[in-house]
């Protein structure tokens, strides 16, 4: 079964990566900092309504990848895997 495809819509340096999928939904590789000499990435995607405080103002996501820098454990249930997707 071949898997879904991202497609890059958006980028903030060492921020996110924000993707859609070819039914519209949005996912968004987040980037922290677990330990000073280790970056990691956290993807998740939006809700219905972050999506649509992002359509809204771009801002959002950079407020929302700034809290999830800082308390990034508590998103860990909203995690999807980058193996369930292409990455174009």
């Amino acid at each position: 079964m071949e898997k879904p495809v991202l497609t890059e819509i958006d980028r903030e340096y060492c921020t996110f990566i924000l993707y859609t999928t070819s039914d519209e939904r949005w996912l968004v590789d987040f980037f922290y900092s677990p330990s000073a000499y280790f970056d990691a990435s956290l993807m998740l995607e939006l809700t219905a309504e972050e999506k649509r405080m992002a359509q809204q103002d771009r801002n959002f996501l950079i407020a929302f990848a700034s809290k999830i820098q800082y308390h990034y454990e508590d998103y860990f249930p909203r995690q999807v895997s980058t193996d369930s997707f292409q990455i174009k």
